[in-house]
């Protein structure tokens, strides 16, 4: 079977809400095709319901950054609550953000084109400052996220 035989939404969630083993979780995801992931990721669960609703931030970090990511860049995909970004990034985990790097860059780029188009610039700055000072390992660490807040006016 390949790996996009069996992918929905509700399948993703169950695997991120299941998974105790952040670089597992990262390689199970990462074997979908990038052109039939990204809208699956953008969509609701098969109720309908938000997939955001049943993720936690802290613990769900790599899920998260991947649904989130996939909403704020996916054509026409519903964008997230802003609420919800604001508690992502205030509360995601560190050590498992790390292990998405390409996400979170995704993530930061997607934030500050959705606040500069729908919700002003400056909504996004308090965001991507919370990324700036949590994601690097240390705070002497420069990111890809770095030149993103930089440019946000």
């Amino acid at each position: 079977m390949a790996p996009s035989d069996n992918i929905s939404l509700d399948n993703i969630i169950s695997q991120i809400t299941t998974s105790n083993n952040g670089a597992a979780l990262r390689h199970t995801i990462r074997q979908y095709p990038r052109d039939i992931l990204e809208p699956i990721l953008a969509s609701s669960l098969g109720s309908g319901q938000d997939p955001l609703d049943v993720l936690d931030s802290r613990v769900n970090t790599i899920g998260m950054a991947y649904i989130l990511s996939a909403r704020l860049n996916v054509q026409g995909a519903p964008p997230p609550n802003w609420n919800r970004v604001l508690d992502f990034c205030r509360n995601f985990d560190p050590e498992s953000a790390r292990l998405v790097p390409e996400r979170m860059t995704m993530l930061a780029k997607g934030m500050a084109r959705y606040a500069s188009e729908s919700i002003g610039s400056k909504q996004a700055i308090a965001p991507l400052s919370d990324l700036v000072r949590r994601y690097p390992p240390t705070p002497s660490h420069l990111t890809t996220i770095h030149p993103i807040f930089v440019l946000v006016r």
